[in-house]
């Protein structure tokens, strides 16, 4: 009995020593992204919040299990190459952990996020459920590659979309 509780002990700290993170969502993005994308940055020139994760649920068992965890990460980028002045954008990638045991936590790509006037990312932050961003837009009298208006957004986590608060 003593050699079954020692094993079953060791599990549980390799388990949480390898606990999906912010880092790794970031990371998985990261790859999702060049694989989908053009005029991605390039490591070394990574724009301020390039591949910026945070955690907006946590899992069913916080700190032992993120089962159920969903994370949001901002990359820039020109989804779908489509090429053209104007066609690296800011985009939110959600990745969420929905498989039981040693599944990897995945890509969620039918999560919807309302279309936003965002052109820069200067901060992301989560907090019950709720994705709250602060960027640049353009102004009415704002030249191309000139954004100046400073916006805000929340969002509200709803089952596989995100809802702007009012």
């Amino acid at each position: 009995m003593r050699k079954v509780t020692t094993g079953l002990a060791l599990v549980a700290v390799a388990t949480s020593a390898h606990a999906f993170d912010t880092s790794d969502a970031s990371k998985k993005v990261q790859q999702y992204s060049e694989l989908i994308a053009c005029q991605l940055p390039d490591p070394s020139d990574y724009p301020p919040n390039q591949y910026k994760a945070v955690q907006i649920k946590e899992g069913m068992e916080a700190g032992l299990s993120t089962f159920g965890a969903v994370w949001v990460v901002h990359w820039n980028g020109d989804y779908g190459c489509s090429g053209g002045n104007g066609t690296s954008l800011p985009h939110f990638t959600v990745v969420e952990h929905s498989g039981f045991g040693s599944a990897e936590p995945v890509i969620k790509a039918d999560f919807t996020i309302p279309n936003l006037e965002l052109v820069k990312l200067r901060s992301m932050s989560a907090r019950d459920e709720i994705l709250h961003l602060e960027g640049i837009a353009y102004g009415p009298d704002d030249r191309q590659h000139q954004p100046s208006q400073r916006v805000s957004y929340d969002l509200k986590l709803e089952y596989d979309q995100f809802v702007l608060m009012e």
